[in-house]
């Protein structure tokens, strides 16, 4: 099994009710990305998890949250096309909306 840690922050951690959640990323032959950890991520944790991080006009977590992969935000990297690895770190932190 090749397992990649993914960490909660803030509000993400209460919707998904654990800190850290280890994901199998074995998939079939081809590398694992940002957006299929997403993707796995909504279909696996409550519904309130997914209403929290998607932004449902552009259905991506980017509005609603820094996605860090080894303590990189992703914008840096290769945005959602980021490849994920055994052992990398990823962190999802809620982004505040205020008025």
């Amino acid at each position: 099994m090749t397992v990649v840690n993914i960490e909660f922050v803030g509000v993400l951690q209460t919707l998904a009710g654990k800190r850290i959640i280890a994901l199998d990323i074995c998939s079939s032959g081809s590398s694992l990305k940002v957006k299929d950890v997403v993707r796995r991520l909504t279909e696996q944790l409550p519904h309130t998890f997914s209403q929290s991080l998607i932004d449902p006009e552009l259905q991506n977590p980017k509005p609603n949250a820094l996605i860090l992969v080894n303590n990189q935000e992703i914008s840096a990297l290769n945005d959602m096309n980021t490849e994920i690895q055994e052992n990398d770190h990823v962190v999802f932190i809620p982004v505040s909306h205020g008025g």
